[in-house]
């Protein structure tokens, strides 16, 4: 009887332990990389701040999302100046993620856009009434050195969070 008992105890720790092996090795890691060379993730590039303050067509960066989990239906990008508070005041943007992507690339989305990509919508308007269309804000903190970034949250048909990726865009 105890061998029996060990048996058992072997099956069911192996079968465990090789479960565990496959979700493990299907499970990617959420990354987020900036596709212009200009964006380095320390210092905003000089043309990228607010009109206000002499941005030139500032826009979003253009972003690769790669290691997009499975049932992935939507990607938030919320974008926030970490020194002022308030997550999404810069805007929050929803991208669609097509059946089965691993990967995907974020469009630039202008301040003054009045029409999005196919696929984006706005979620919520920059909420600062600094924006020339109020729906980005670019980094408008006068080079007080503020730290911008985006929070990258991949979420499900229910908007249930799957995964999550902080970028940092850099200091304005």
């Amino acid at each position: 009887m105890n061998k029996f008992f060990i048996w058992l105890f072997v099956l069911f720790f192996s079968a465990l332990a090789s479960n565990f092996l496959v979700i493990s090795l299907n499970a990617a890691e959420l990354k987020a990389i900036f596709l212009d060379a200009k964006w380095d993730g320390k210092k905003i590039p000089d043309d990228q701040q607010c009109i206000t303050q002499g941005g030139v067509n500032p826009s979003t960066p253009k972003i690769k999302v790669t290691g997009i989990p499975s049932g992935a239906k939507s990607i938030l990008m919320t974008i926030t100046d970490y020194n002022y508070g308030s997550a999404g005041l810069h805007g929050v943007f929803r991208f669609k993620v097509a059946d089965g992507a691993t990967e995907m690339v974020l469009p630039a989305i202008a301040e003054t856009a009045k029409n999005f990509p196919s696929g984006v919508e706005i979620e919520k308007y920059e909420s600062g009434g600094m924006s020339q269309e109020g729906n980005y804000l670019p980094p408008c903190s006068d080079r007080r050195s503020h730290m911008y970034a985006s929070e990258i949250q991949v979420v499900d048909s229910d908007d249930e969070e799957l995964a999550l990726f902080d970028l940092e865009w850099g200091r304005y």
